[in-house]
């Protein structure tokens, strides 16, 4: 398989480049005005709501004041003297009270005087009333309304005496032009009020001058052409931009592959050879596999031979048989026995076992976690004690879900090395058992691995907690040195 890598692959490289930087910050600016025109709706409904509470109790405000006034007036009116000329001082000082304070100015005050001598009293005219208007010819609870004419709010206010005959009414008008400057109508983002005038001046007649409408948000085609100088400044930059990465890309791939030509090509070779021998790897596992199934098919049939033949031998031949049946047994299952008794490093060996299951862990993404004193030496047959771990963490591994984990503790007691596997995985029935992926060669029925585990002198358990968790132990002889090690007091100096 040839593998070399090249420092690009020419043009569709450098247009993959640009497409990059050309489409990437169109991508990132359209998702940014996106997530700020969601904001911008957000935050035009919460300044709605609350322009629409100010507005509320602005205009409330403002009609409780002149209704303070108007009230003010009349009871002035009822203390002043029935002359004329102290009514209407009392009226001007009404009218200079509504143009120093904060309220809404009066366009006009009058007061129609009931009683004898009847008359129409203005801040600046007396008049006779020869005729009473006609809006008056009411009961005098109904003289006493609120409403527009004339693009003005007109207020009436009736003024009795103390025995509740009609003197008089008190009219004040108030132009809505100024009502809403002082609720500072043209201040409101969100609202809008009836327009009172055209922009030639032109005077329009509104019924209710007072009463607002919602404003609609932007769209969100109106809100894009907003940002319109930022994408024409973005669109400048990245047109003019692209070119010079292009060209920038082909000059540094050039002057890359001038100076490193010879580390790279040597890079190349070097990975070539890796793969290479990673292939070879592969084959003879699959080859040491193969010589390990056949192992354990001709162990079976030697153990069938064996158990067929007629026990006329001596008693010491009948013990050697017992043996080799026993051997053969325990090759048939696919456990090596525990022949050779070497020290044995024992993280090395969890290393070996990783290794053996790196592509199972790399594809369910399994987090494998070893802790505790991986530099134990125990004593065993090499084969014995992989093919051992090989069961106690192949079984867990192959039966835990993705994105599991299998946790392994490493603890040194009683001249023991002991080995505990924690792991998450499913709790399976034995017909369930059947479909998980083990490899066979190592697979040995968990009863029998036990059982020849103690006749080994190799502890050996596994168990479910009440939490749905699973533990796995396994405990190997430690090596003398390594258990003296273990007894050595440090005296104090």
């Amino acid at each position: 398989m040839n593998s070399t890598l090249h420092l690009g692959d020419g043009l569709r490289d450098d247009l993959i480049r640009v497409f990059c930087y050309v489409g990437l910050p169109f991508v990132v600016y359209f998702l940014y005005v996106d997530w700020t025109y969601n904001r911008y709706l957000e935050d035009y409904r919460n300044t709605q709501k609350q322009e629409v509470q100010t507005a509320n109790e602005k205009i409330t405000s403002t009609l409780i004041e002149l209704r303070t006034l108007t009230e003010a007036l009349r009871m002035k009116i009822l203390t002043t003297l029935e002359d004329f000329l102290s009514i209407q001082t009392t009226l001007k000082a009404g009218q200079l009270l509504s143009e120093r304070y904060a309220i809404p100015t009066i366009q006009n005050i009058s007061y129609y005087k009931l009683s004898h001598p009847q008359a129409v009293i203005t801040p600046i005219l007396i008049a006779p009333l020869n005729k009473l208007p006609q809006a008056f010819h009411k009961p005098t609870k109904a003289l006493e309304t609120l409403t527009y004419q004339n693009n003005a709010l007109v207020g009436t206010l009736p003024v009795l005496d103390k025995n509740n005959r009609l003197k008089g009414v008190v009219e004040v008008k108030v132009p809505s032009l100024d009502i809403q400057k002082i609720i500072g109508a043209d201040r409101f983002e969100t609202l809008e009020f009836p327009q009172l005038f055209e922009a030639d001046g032109t005077k329009l007649i509104q019924n209710k001058p007072l009463e607002f409408t919602y404003k609609s948000p932007l769209s969100y085609l109106a809100y894009l052409n907003s940002y319109a100088s930022h994408f024409w400044v973005l669109a400048f930059a990245v047109l003019i931009g692209g070119p010079l990465v292009f060209f920038s890309g082909r000059v540094a791939k050039k002057r890359v592959g001038f100076a490193y030509g010879s580390q790279i090509s040597q890079l190349n070779v070097e990975l070539e050879s890796l793969n290479t021998h990673r292939s070879s790897l592969e084959v003879d596992n699959s080859f040491l596999r193969h010589i390990i199934q056949r192992s354990k098919e001709l162990a079976g049939v030697i153990h069938k031979v064996v158990t067929h033949i007629e026990p006329s031998y001596g008693r010491s031949n009948k013990v050697l048989m017992s043996e080799v049946e026993k051997l053969a047994e325990a090759l048939s299952s696919g456990l090596w026995p525990n022949l050779q008794r070497k020290p044995l490093i024992l993280g090395g060996i969890l290393d070996e076992v990783k290794m053996h299951f790196a592509n199972q862990i790399q594809k369910l993404n399994l987090k494998w976690n070893v802790t505790g004193l991986q530099d134990l030496t125990i004593v065993g047959d090499p084969l014995f004690a992989k093919i051992v771990l090989l069961n106690a963490i192949g079984v867990p591994l192959c039966s835990t879900p993705k994105n599991g984990a299998l946790l392994i503790s490493v603890m040194s007691k009683n001249g023991f090395a002991h080995i505990e596997v924690r792991d998450n995985r499913y709790s399976l029935t034995n017909a369930g058992k059947q479909y998980l992926k083990i490899p066979l060669e190592f697979f040995v029925e968990a009863k029998q691995l036990r059982q020849l585990c103690i006749q080994n002198g190799v502890g050996y358990e596994s168990y479910e907690t009440k939490g749905g968790e699973f533990i796995t132990k396994v405990s190997f002889a430690l090596e003398p040195d390594e258990i003296a090690k273990g007894n050595v007091i440090s005296l104090p100096r």
